[in-house]
């Protein structure tokens, strides 16, 4: 996995560029102003989603259910590797 300060600014600017730049360039119409939303709210809608998965990968709420033999094996086998 690629460093935090790495991935996190590159894909803000994407979707930021998505975000702004989408709508700049959007065919004139009569629905210009809701393509000009849509685009908008999937590039905020698709940052925030990645933002919370990326964020939960890094920092899981919860890990392994260990009984105590297991827990005590684990450490037997890691500490015999040293």
């Amino acid at each position: 996995m690629y460093p935090v300060y790495i991935v996190l600014p590159c894909f803000t600017l994407f979707w930021c560029l998505v975000g702004i730049l989408g709508p700049i360039v959007t065919p004139r119409g009569p629905n210009q102003q809701i393509i000009r939303c849509m685009l908008m709210l999937t590039a905020a809608s698709c940052y925030l989603m990645w933002f919370c998965v990326y964020m939960s990968q890094l920092n899981p709420l919860t890990g392994p259910k260990l009984s105590k033999n297991k827990y005590i094996l684990m450490q037997w086998e890691w500490n015999r590797n040293k």
